[in-house]
């Protein structure tokens, strides 16, 4: 993965907006304002391709939170000087950023409203998640979801939005799956696999496992110790169990594009590798570059670009000089960078 996060700008929305942010399902199309033309039809996906990232961003993402995303009127609202990039990472007019805030609260009070009534339900409630696509909050039980209905909405004295679905597991039976196997964690070396993440997902209905192993019957085994049916418990594999090798080492030296060492600088490291199934490298984030140029950085085996980057000043991070290194098994690799000209060392 990159060597350096970002940090979401979605944390008032909450994790559950984020996750149903995901869904499947036709994209659902708000009210125009008063002044906005009728939607157009969706551009064709090969001219989309050549559209302005920042363009076919939005497009993406206004599809995925239920916000009118067709080229015209994307290309409208980019265009309007009253277009913001708040709450959301993308323009969005004043009127959109009301109608989008007035959603969420209504959600809000939805989800309020099926916690405290699933509060003495645990053992066959599923969970809830906001599906921003279809506009409505799906709440989940392993029994009689009409009469659930009917208990929330008595509660909450409205229509919804709210809709209410029938699963196989709850969300205690997932959690206590989740907790079995990190208790258990050590056990997984047994069968040449290393857990990388475990979790209930209510959206699934399922808990997750994502392993690092090259063991063809790793899922086979792990659903046989835990006596968990395929449906209750999915194992995702990287297949390759990059992550039980033993790391290498970078030893890099960093130049200026003259030659010389970079001295004080505000440059932070960045790597990417060749496969993108979960190898990574460093101990952490945000490390950054020594005065005289160098730095040692612990890999998993593989292919790897290495990069410098410099802040750039409301834009975020831009690469200064990179340069691509393969990684052996347990030993260590020289690498030089030679820094991009004219580049921006200071912080």
């Amino acid at each position: 993965m990159a060597g350096r996060t970002c940090a979401l700008l979605l944390s008032l929305l909450g994790l559950a907006l984020l996750v149903s942010a995901c869904s499947g399902g036709p994209a659902a199309t708000p009210a125009a304002s008063p002044s906005a033309p009728p939607s157009a039809a969706s551009a064709d996906p090969s001219a989309q391709a050549s559209l302005d990232p920042a363009i076919a961003y939005a497009i993406s993402q206004r599809k995925q939170f239920g916000l009118r995303s067709d080229l015209a009127w994307v290309l409208r609202v980019a265009a309007d000087p009253r277009a913001q990039m708040f709450p959301l990472d993308f323009l969005m007019l004043p009127e959109e950023t009301t109608e989008f805030n007035q959603r969420q609260s209504d959600y809000d009070a939805v989800a309020t409203a099926i916690q405290a009534y699933a509060a003495d339900k645990q053992n066959v409630f599923g969970g809830l998640f906001k599906d921003q696509v279809n506009r409505t909050v799906v709440a989940l039980f392993t029994t009689n979801p009409a009469q659930h209905r009917l208990g929330i909405l008595a509660l909450l004295h409205t229509s919804g939005p709210l809709e209410v679905r029938q699963v196989k597991y709850s969300e205690k039976q997932l959690r206590d799956l989740q907790d079995r196997i990190s208790a258990d964690w050590d056990w997984l070396h047994t069968i040449d696999a290393q857990a990388t993440g475990v979790g209930a997902d209510v959206f699934t209905n399922a808990t997750v496992l994502s392993i690092s192993s090259a063991n063809p019957a790793a899922t086979a085994l792990i659903l046989t110790h835990y006596g968990v049916p395929a449906d209750m418990l999915k194992v995702d594999s990287d297949g390759t169990g990059i992550l039980l090798q033993p790391r290498g080492t970078i030893e890099a030296t960093v130049k200026t594009a003259d030659g010389k060492a970079p001295g004080e600088n505000g440059l932070m490291l960045a790597w990417k590798p060749d496969i993108n199934d979960g190898r990574d490298c460093g101990s952490g984030t945000g490390l950054g570059l020594a005065p005289d140029g160098t730095f040692k950085l612990p890999c998993a085996p593989g292919g790897w670009t290495i990069s410098l980057q410099a802040s750039v000043v409301g834009d975020g991070w831009a690469d200064v000089g990179s340069a691509h290194v393969v990684v052996p098994p347990g030993e260590t690799v020289k690498l030089l960078i030679t820094l991009k000209p004219g580049a921006k060392l200071g912080p």
